[in-house]
């Protein structure tokens, strides 16, 4: 007896302490499928730079990482570039390009998530095509598709993605295929037929789904009864549209022209905070019915909490003349929260169907002696300026700063044009990160030495790296601070001011605490009184 627990208990050792491995391609395989299928949950993924077909089906637990960042490191075609299906162990999709997923068959042309749980992270999703092959079937998620499960969808860029399916002529016809067609998708899912379609950058529908720090630009839904151009949230449960940049999308069909939430369209408990919703628009402003140029607000199920909108920016957004709602549509059956948001200019007005006392702008005057309604919201030009990193920075004289009455979200960034970050009051709309990792760049302002230097080597590393630097010169002050992708603080190293010399601290992939960090793409920041310069590095963990 006592030998067979010794037996039983020296397997439990050996098993219990089997390290995750990491899989190289095409070091270790040719092809990022062969990598997948030879992998077990908890392992890791490393993919080099290049082009690699699509079509790959993950498994559970797998977390799939570019080397060098999505610019380089190409995830092309394949139907859906990369499936989900079934995946209890929560996967990892981070740094790549996944694009010319063209799929003729329903849901998901880049990535497709059914009952999975997902993170996918600083990605480029673009490009991808859904185009069902009979006319009327129910197409979602050009660029993401999501059902069941959970996702968390964060710091990606969603741009020029398209759901079709309302052009008959190249469509081919049957009447008992169609029938059947709507028959099975009534009974085998919990939204209707109609609002199974949209979402051409991001559909999410019966899941736990979070949104976070992307930016979704000019994804288009063109078919019947077209929903969320940008994002379609159907019966989403505890779920969070959080701090995105969501520009120039449109839903719209071409055969009887309606078209519902350009930006985004949500049918379920969604909070939309701290996002920048503008240039969303419907392409017939004449003759079509198209609702909810910025955002549509469906229809909750029974008992369910409401839809919560607060502290966005939405300007420049159109529907119709008919549907009204350029800023805001809800649907008379919806129940949503609208507060402490900034409002400008979209056509043919801010709000259709509205709770009580929303737009009524004379009602008073918020902290900063802004008219406002009783929600606190404002009708003001937003000022936006170019930046950094994009074109909606706010001015400094703006009057959409700091109109929030809290700060649950602390540090974010900081979204005027001088990129510095909130402090108290959180900033209405969309916050540039302190580094954006699909986006980032070297950052001299006009009056920067030009002279900075910043190397890194060994990039990618697994135990320590060199980070050498050229001080700007005598009596500045300098520091080196690393960030996670979110932008959250990793480690700083305090830096003593000298005259200009040739500097270098090492890093060995521990934070503050001294605990070793995530394998990951973090960002080194040089910062000096008078310049900024940023590069990013890879670190493997053994």
């Amino acid at each position: 007896m006592k030998s067979y627990l010794f037996f039983v208990s020296l397997i439990f050792f050996i098993t219990g302490n089997i390290e995750a491995k990491t899989i190289y391609i095409p070091g270790d395989y040719t092809t990022i499928q062969t990598g997948i299928d030879s992998a077990v949950s908890g392992d890791m993924v490393i993919v080099s730079k290049g082009t690699y077909s699509g079509g790959i089906n993950m498994k559970g637990g797998i977390h799939l990482k570019s080397e060098e960042g999505p610019e380089s490191t190409i995830i092309s075609g394949g139907g859906s570039a990369i499936r989900c299906t079934g995946l209890t162990d929560t996967v990892l999709i981070d740094g790549f390009t996944i694009h010319n997923g063209i799929k003729d068959n329903y849901y998901g042309g880049g990535i497709y998530s059914y009952n999975s749980n997902i993170i996918i992270r600083n990605n480029i999703i673009a490009g991808n095509i859904l185009e069902p092959l009979y006319f009327m079937e129910p197409a979602a998620g050009g660029g993401i598709f999501v059902r069941g499960g959970s996702a968390l969808i964060e710091n990606n860029i969603i741009r020029g993605n398209r759901t079709i399916a309302d052009d008959m002529k190249n469509k081919k016809k049957s009447a008992g295929m169609l029938a059947k067609g709507r028959e099975n998708n009534l009974q085998g899912n919990i939204s209707k037929y109609y609002d199974a379609y949209g979402g051409s950058g991001i559909y999410a529908e019966s899941t736990i789904v979070t949104i976070k720090n992307n930016v979704i630009r000019g994804n288009s839904a063109e078919m019947a009864s077209a929903v969320g151009g940008g994002i379609s949230c159907v019966n989403c449960i505890k779920s969070v549209i959080f701090n995105n940049l969501i520009y120039g999308n449109y839903a719209y069909n071409t055969k009887w022209m309606y078209g519902y939430g350009m930006g985004i369209s949500c049918t379920g408990p969604v909070e939309i905070t701290n996002n920048t919703i503008v240039n969303n628009y419907f392409p017939r402003y004449n003759d079509g019915n198209g609702q909810g140029g910025g955002i549509y607000c469906g229809r909750l199920p029974p008992g369910q909490d409401s839809i919560i909108i607060k502290n966005n920016i939405i300007a420049f957004d159109s529907s119709s003349i008919i549907g009204g709602g350029g800023g805001i549509y809800c649907d008379s059956l919806a129940k949503v929260f609208i507060g402490y948001n900034g409002f400008y200019s979209n056509i043919p007005d801010n709000f259709h169907n509205a709770p009580q006392g929303v737009g009524n702008f004379s009602w008073g005057v918020n902290r900063n002696g802004t008219p406002c309604d009783s929600f606190y919201n404002i009708n003001i030009d937003p000022g936006f300026t170019n930046g950094t990193f994009g074109n909606y920075y706010q001015q400094n004289v703006s009057g959409c700063g700091d109109y929030i009455v809290d700060d649950e979200f602390g540090f974010l960034g900081g979204n005027t044009s001088d990129g510095k970050p909130d402090s108290g009051w959180v900033d209405l709309g969309y916050h540039y990160g302190v580094l954006i990792g699909v986006e980032e760049k070297e950052v001299s302002p006009p009056e920067a030495d030009q002279n900075l230097e910043l190397t890194i080597a060994p990039n990618p590393f697994t135990t320590m790296t060199g980070i050498k630097w050229l001080k700007g010169g005598e009596g500045q002050k300098n520091k080196i601070r690393i960030y996670d992708i979110s932008g959250k603080l990793v480690k700083s190293f305090p830096l003593a001011t000298a005259h200009s010399l040739l500097t270098t601290v090492f890093w060995d992939g521990r934070n503050e605490a001294g605990n070793k960090v995530t394998a990951g793409i973090y960002f080194v920041r040089l910062e000096t009184s008078s310049s900024v310069i940023s590069k990013k590095v890879t670190f493997l963990r053994k």
